[in-house]
């Protein structure tokens, strides 16, 4: 996989090419002000990284929202409905972290928690370590692969986030470990594609909108 950046101009014109003339609007004004005006009031680059694809000699670059921006609102309202989130042993951890975007935004939102983030793309870490610092332990590995009790260490509370990036078997293992781990763990999911998985368990809200990157939902799996 070859990942390259893209000037602004050409990532509104993908999406506009991608979404059509329904969605392809909506969905540039979302880059805009969810993606990119965060990164110019943050001092950050989080924006589009996109794939291009080896059977396209022309190095034409495909669009697909894999970054996109993370509202602070699922944490925002995880903090309001859940008590356990004032504890002072707070971990926050984003399995598939990307550049670091919902880091940034967990930074802001839950200053005490320690922050971690997983990432298989060593490329994309060095953009992510840019943008936090010292603020989180980044991770260059499969998630199937991390040791999540040496890892987290020690936590009243951990908050995981998923953003969709994997398929069903890996959603399910890293559940299991990840929940060993502390004596409440909430996961937030965004567009849950294998949200059956988590029937078992206590739902802490649900969040939805017009695209399915907007749909957001919460457990509190242990």
């Amino acid at each position: 996989m070859t990942l390259v950046k893209q000037t602004a101009f050409q990532r509104y014109l993908s999406i506009l090419r991608f979404h059509g003339l329904s969605n392809g609007p909506r969905r540039a004004w979302e880059q805009f002000s969810q993606v990119d005006l965060y990164d110019y009031l943050h001092g950050i680059e989080t924006r589009l990284l996109v794939t291009v694809e080896a059977r396209d000699p022309g190095g034409v670059s495909n669009y697909g929202p894999n970054y996109t921006a993370s509202s602070e609102r699922p944490l925002r309202r995880l903090i309001s409905t859940c008590p356990e989130m004032g504890s002072t042993r707070l971990a926050f951890i984003d399995l598939g972290c990307g550049k670091g975007k919902v880091l940034h935004v967990a930074k802001r939102v839950l200053p005490r928690a320690k922050l971690f983030g997983v990432d298989l793309h060593p490329g994309i870490l060095e953009t992510t370590r840019k943008n936090l610092g010292e603020a989180a332990t980044l991770v260059n590995a499969n998630v199937l692969d991390v040791d999540y009790a040496s890892l987290l260490g020690p936590q009243d509370v951990i908050v995981v986030f998923n953003k969709n990036s994997f398929d069903r078997a890996t959603v399910e293992t890293t559940l299991a470990r990840i929940k060993a781990c502390a004596p409440a763990v909430f996961y937030i999911y965004s567009n849950p594609v294998y949200g059956d998985l988590f029937a078992c368990y206590q739902e802490v809200f649900s969040m939805t909108g017009w695209h399915k990157n907007w749909q957001v939902k919460a457990w509190k799996v242990r």
